[in-house]
């Protein structure tokens, strides 16, 4: 089951490498991926749902091959450079589908990224309860400023956009995490 949820999920993935969302049908989502379209709606409700599940796998891909390293410093940059490798996906989604689907998909990124480097380094006596909500407010911060950057067309430096988040987030890993 899993594996055919992957096909769509790969043919989305390539259709938005190329087109808009508003341009990608679910014929062509089930044609790419070589199903028919009973298929597709065994496995999703629509192409929104079809989206969520991209987003989820793509954060649980990244952190499958790329284990989380000592420097959080590192897996920020790592997430960024991703970004930027699928800044087509990224930006035919954004300008295709409601804002707020793009702001929840990557605040859940963002989210579920700081919870695993938070989590994998606890500062001791850490209430989870502000954890949670340290993490929710930084996580925000950085879907606002993604949003920001992709709006403008991604102009803006890759490196530079690096540096200003990892900057933005050092208050968060002194008050979350042990330091070294």
């Amino acid at each position: 089951m899993n594996e055919t949820k992957n096909v769509l999920k790969d043919a989305l993935k390539d259709l938005l490498e190329k087109y808009p969302l508003d341009k990608i049908t679910i014929n062509d989502i089930v044609d790419v991926g070589h199903v028919n379209r009973n298929t597709f709606y065994y496995h999703f409700d629509d192409i929104y749902d079809l989206i969520d599940y991209l987003f989820r796998c793509e954060v649980e891909e990244l952190f499958e091959v790329n284990k989380l390293v000592e420097e959080w410093e590192d897996d920020i940059a790592l997430v960024m450079k991703y970004l930027i490798n699928h800044k087509n996906l990224i930006y035919h989604l954004y300008f295709s589908i409601n804002r707020e689907d793009v702001e929840r998909g990557l605040f859940k990124f963002f989210n579920t990224l700081l919870t695993k480097i938070v989590a994998s380094n606890p500062k001791e006596n850490l209430d989870p309860e502000d954890a949670k909500v340290l993490i929710e407010f930084y996580s925000y911060g950085i879907t606002g400023k993604l949003l920001s950057w992709i709006s403008h067309k991604m102009d803006e430096s890759p490196d530079e956009l690096i540096e200003r988040i990892k900057l933005v987030l050092r208050p968060l890993m002194e008050q979350t995490t042990r330091q070294k």
